[in-house]
């Protein structure tokens, strides 16, 4: 029975892998900027003013994604969670972060900041060898050196770009218009672009990999935390909504 269980489990999580786009250019599935707003952005939901022409499609969009993390994402991770535990869950959660470190230090670079330039480099040398390739991160441990996340949707913003107008996409979730550029942006620093553009033999292999970020992202960093911002909100959309927008714009002032 034990086996039969792990077997239908494994086709879940083969069905939700395949469901994904592998198009969808993202280190988040979903997106994380909707979870790492302050919790008082609340007290603030009166005085944001965000341009959302299509507001229907968006709110249909969101209902369309809403009921597809409720129904197939969150009790298939959950499936995952009992095959991969927590602590190999962030294991490779940190691999996938110090793989993108090249998006991370060539947008600093292109905000002119060095300083975070640096601890970029510094993160990925330490991270990649004392780290074991990403799997363990003693440069926060040991160095007390923070993740320095900045994209190319941050560094059109740091040059003026308006992040123009608001749109929720299936599956991707919320985004701007200047966001969907930064998508394409950071695509040229993302390696497995390059890996999967090549003809290199073990294609599948990068392709899997792609996968398993995705599914190991949704799991570990996004579904407990979206249920937290979805659950406590009067009017869900607008609570997302606010959130990324708001986490955007702070992003880019800092």
């Amino acid at each position: 029975m034990k086996k039969q269980n792990l077997f239908i489990i494994l086709f879940l999580l083969f069905s939700f892998i395949c469901f994904t786009p592998s198009h969808i250019h993202a280190e988040d599935f979903l997106t994380q900027d909707i979870l790492e707003i302050e919790d008082d952005w609340e007290s603030e939901e009166e005085t944001v003013q965000i341009n959302d022409p299509l507001n229907k499609f968006n709110k249909a969009m969101f209902t369309f994604n809403d009921k597809l993390i409720t129904y197939i994402f969150n009790p298939l991770s959950k499936g995952y969670d009992m095959i991969v535990p927590r602590p190999a869950r962030k294991c490779i959660n940190n691999l996938f972060v110090n793989l993108a470190a090249p998006k991370r230090f060539f947008n600093n670079v292109f905000q002119k900041k060095g300083k975070s330039a640096g601890i970029v480099a510094g993160r990925f040398l330490i991270n990649s060898t004392i780290g074991l390739g990403g799997f363990f991160d003693p440069a926060k441990a040991a160095f007390n050196l923070e993740k320095q996340s900045e994209d190319f949707g941050q560094t059109l913003g740091y040059y003026g770009m308006d992040e123009g107008f608001y749109l929720v996409v299936p599956i991707l979730g919320p985004t701007t218009g200047r966001d969907i550029l930064g998508y394409v942006g950071d695509a040229v620093f993302n390696p497995f672009t390059w890996l999967s553009a090549t003809d290199v033999d073990p294609e599948d292999a990068w392709t899997v990999a792609r996968y398993v970020r995705r599914v190991n992202n949704f799991s570990y960093n996004i579904r407990d935390n979206y249920e937290r911002i979805v659950d406590d909100a009067f009017d869900p959309y607008t609570a997302v909504q606010h959130a990324y927008v708001q986490n955007r714009r702070k992003k880019i002032k800092e």
